[in-house]
């Protein structure tokens, strides 16, 4: 009878442990052990999309002009940086801008390595005239932002063409001279030395190219009067020497005066 009653008693005590579990894992009941064993937890992998926050990323950034400068369509920038503490499978962001030009940008996306570091290349297009790329690295997870720019190299364009024309109207010989680069670059300072033996002219003029890399200077002499022994008949010339400190070669055109007084 007693061993009866003691079989009775551990079933209870079996079904009270079950029953403590709660409510929640009713449906797993009918398996739990007789006896607690400590779990054992091999590793867990996180993805890359679930790695741990709490890194932040390190400003500024680095780039530098990869390909390109200030004459071509594109321009491509290499990205560096690295967050702190250093984790990997961090995703970062990142949008790089063009200065000048027309002032278009490029995204692209990486993650960080095991050292916390990422790096990535980005082509802005839009040239020429693209002067600087600034570049903005951001995180869904790492907090900051990191921001870094780089200037492109400047090339000189060059003194490709010049074209000169002189009128004289009775009065003044009026005097126009026009000058182009390649590539065409705005703000080029350009220096127009204009000189005539016959009228005694010898003189220096000054502009800078336009948007189209053009630039066109005029002069208009007046009461210069012709050497004793030369006449207006004879269509004396005026040479222009076209040279700039911002563009490579000198240009030199000659142009007869064109008598507009006969």
């Amino acid at each position: 009878m007693e061993e009866k009653k003691t079989e009775v008693d551990e079933q209870r005590r079996s079904v009270l442990k079950k029953m403590a579990v709660g409510t929640g894992f009713l449906a797993g009941c009918a398996v739990l052990p007789e006896r607690w064993t400590t779990p054992i937890v091999g590793q867990i992998v996180l993805p890359a999309h679930a790695a741990p926050s709490g890194c932040t990323i390190s400003d500024p950034c680095t780039v530098t002009i990869s390909a390109g400068d200030q004459t071509t369509a594109t321009v491509t920038a290499l990205v560096t940086g690295f967050v702190t503490p250093p984790t990997a499978n961090v995703p970062i962001h990142l949008v790089a801008t063009a200065t000048g030009g027309s002032g278009a940008s490029a995204t692209g996306d990486t993650t960080t390595d095991a050292g916390g570091n990422y790096s990535q290349s980005l082509t802005v297009s839009g040239g020429p005239g693209i002067t600087e790329v600034a570049v903005a690295s951001t995180s869904t997870v790492a907090v900051g932002t990191a921001r870094c720019s780089a200037p492109t190299a400047f090339v000189p364009p060059a003194l490709i063409s010049a074209s000169i024309t002189s009128v004289f109207d009775c009065e003044c010989i009026n005097t126009t001279v026009s000058v182009y680069t390649s590539p065409p670059v705005a703000n080029i300072p350009i220096q127009v030395a204009l000189s005539s033996s016959y009228y005694g002219i010898n003189k220096t003029l000054s502009g800078q190219t336009d948007g189209n890399g053009h630039c066109g200077v005029t002069d208009k002499t007046c009461n210069q009067q012709p050497a004793p022994d030369r006449t207006l008949t004879q269509d004396p010339t005026i040479t222009a020497t076209i040279t700039s400190t911002g563009a490579s070669g000198i240009l030199t055109v000659t142009t007869n005066v064109t008598n507009n007084c006969m």
